[in-house]
């Protein structure tokens, strides 16, 4: 008997019928032949019920995992605990934490929560509804509820990690189950990650209990390979050396501000953007700086240290290269003063914000180099606002940097990264960056109208919007509002920005400068001499967006903007807050700030 070749379901089976030999007229061949496949395809028929049956008795365990996101770093992470969650048998479902209310926690739940902090401790804006519901009216049906949570934040914040806390404490008074003890990470975060993703795998492991046919224990485990597999050709842990093109001074002669536009080669790397997306860019540590700490620590700058990936350089190397030497933490401080000879130590409470290592002592001491730089934090990237869409630069990246600069102390202190773009590189050298996805996105529907408030370096990823809005005809209309000290002198990229309302591109314009008259005037203040207009072009679904700073200027006009939802809307300021709200959940209101 020969077997034919049928494709079923994507893959082959082996069909029998008569071989051509066989002694058997036409129509006797035929009947067989339909015999042969109809007996076939109920056994074909069958294996798959039964395969079907036993898949539905043993369906794969479903992992939730969600996330509070502001600059996409937490998302980023929960994307890659999907994909581990995927490669050991599991089902899963992302969602944003205001996307609570699509878990049914009727049934038990195991869920994965990773959030990050802004501003001074508060939630992000995708994790906000969730945090006023679970304050206000969420009390109870956490109990089947099962989750482990990893915060991220910032120790420079008085606040550290104070979303994922409350979040965390939250839960557990409602009586949902905590998998494992939460983890708070500072800025330096990947191996801390790591080890509660571990942690999380074998908390889920003892929660479904070791002779479980669900048993996260028996499933597979992601190796190196494969992990490293599901990653982007370049990361925050494989950066692209890129080229450094060029830069200029934006401000005019007699600003009291040097903000810089820097241009990034990134022709033939791969990398592609969006506009919204950050840029990471690893920095070095001013050599004048290195070799004063060295020269104060009494220590040779040749003498061979362990550099925080394990291998060994020169002090003076790794001091520049690997380590964070202008913020002190308590850790610093606390190594430091357990050194013996270190009898002069500024005392950590009399330490003012902005001090570096080199104001904790008072006179030169002599001090353990590998004890120095273990203690140190590991110098972490700057993560800067694309000023550009790749619509009209697909090999370049633009950037718009404000080099900080400061008297303290009776001395001058320089920002790591924004000095180190403006002065310590030359065109055509090259320095290590990386793309970050960011959830700072233009509406889907192109159409819709967009609003922006930048003022300051604010301006950078607007400046990329309004390119990729130029380049798209069927484009919705485009309102900037601007913002900085004097317009002779600090209207960043003011050519650019009147050329693009002459064509059309900027339908509307309005600007702030605050020095330019006695009283000062702020982007917010535009906005409430705008209020209808701002109010109606809401109404017709605009997208609203702010970049810049957090602590001030970002809540000045989030106030702004509830205020005229209250005036204009005729609403209570609670209605107002819903109102604002429900842009927030629905993307129509983003901010990225700093």
């Amino acid at each position: 008997m020969k077997l034919a070749t049928s494709t079923k379901d994507n893959h082959t089976e082996r069909i029998p019928c008569l071989p051509p030999q066989a002694p058997f007229n036409l129509e006797q061949r035929a009947w067989i032949n339909g015999y042969l496949a109809s007996l076939f395809s109920l056994s074909s028929d069958l294996h798959a019920s039964v395969s079907q049956t036993a898949q539905e008795s043993n369906p794969k365990p479903l992992l939730h995992v969600l996330y509070g996101s502001q600059s996409g770093t937490a998302e980023s992470l929960a994307k890659s605990l999907c994909k581990e969650a995927e490669s050991r048998g599991f089902d899963y479902k992302l969602l944003e934490l205001n996307e609570y209310s699509q878990i049914n926690r009727s049934i038990p739940i195991q869920a994965a929560i990773i959030t990050s902090t802004w501003g001074d401790g508060e939630p992000p804006d995708n994790a906000l509804q969730f945090w006023q519901d679970i304050q206000e009216k969420e009390s109870g049906n956490w109990d089947q509820f099962s989750y482990g949570l990893l915060a991220l934040g910032d120790t420079n914040y008085a606040d550290f990690c104070g979303a994922g806390k409350r979040f965390d404490e939250r839960l557990f008074e409602m009586g949902a189950n905590r998998l494992l003890p939460r983890v708070d990470c500072d800025v330096d975060y990947e191996d801390m990650a790591q080890k509660w993703t571990d942690q999380f795998w074998a908390a889920l492991a003892n929660a479904s209990g070791e002779n479980s046919n669900q048993s996260v224990s028996q499933r597979i485990v992601v190796s190196d390979s494969q992990r490293d597999s599901n990653e982007q050709v370049y990361s925050k842990k494989k950066p692209y050396s890129a080229r450094f093109l060029r830069q200029l001074k934006l401000n005019r002669p007699g600003s009291s501000k040097d903000t810089r536009h820097i241009e990034i080669d990134i022709q033939g790397s791969g990398l592609t953007y969006v506009a919204g997306d950050t840029l990471g860019v690893f920095p070095s540590n001013d050599p004048d700086f290195v070799n004063q700490l060295i020269l104060q620590c009494g220590l040779d700058p040749e003498i061979k240290v362990r550099n925080k990936e394990g291998g060994e350089d020169s002090l003076k190397k790794v001091l520049t290269h690997d380590c964070q030497l202008t913020k002190i933490t308590k850790k610093v401080w606390q190594t430091l003063s357990d050194m013996v000879g270190v009898i002069d130590l500024q005392p950590f409470e009399s330490l003012q914000l902005g001090m570096d290592l080199l104001d904790l002592f008072h006179s030169p001491c002599k001090l353990d180099a590998q004890i120095i730089v273990d203690a140190l934090p590991k110098l972490q990237p700057r993560l800067y606002s694309i000023a550009s869409s790749p619509r009209q630069h697909p090999e370049s990246i633009h950037l718009t940097v404000g080099v900080v600069r400061y008297h303290l102390a009776e001395r001058m202190r320089y920002g790591v990264c924004s000095s180190f773009l403006a002065e310590r590189i030359e065109k055509d050298e090259t320095l290590p960056v990386f793309l970050h996805t960011s959830q700072f996105r233009l509406p889907e529907d192109v159409s819709r109208r967009v609003i922006m408030v930048g003022p300051g370096t604010g301006i950078a990823p607007f400046r990329g919007f309004l390119q990729e809005r130029s380049a798209c005809s069927e484009a919705g209309k485009n309102w900037l509002f601007f913002g900085d000290q004097k317009a002779s002198t600090d209207f960043l990229y003011e050519n650019e920005i009147k050329s693009l309302l002459e064509q059309g591109v900027i339908n509307r314009l309005d600007t702030a400068f605050s020095r330019d008259q006695k009283e000062k005037v702020y982007v917010q203040h535009r906005m409430k001499e705008q209020s209808k207009d701002l109010w109606r072009w809401l109404q017709d679904g605009a997208h609203f967006y702010v970049c810049g700073d957090a602590k001030r200027m970002a809540k000045d006009v989030d106030a702004a903007l509830h205020e005229i939802v209250s005036e204009q809307g005729g609403m209570d300021m609670e209605a107002a807050q819903a109102y604002v709200s429900a842009m927030k959940k629905n993307k129509r209101y983003q901010r990225d700030v700093y």
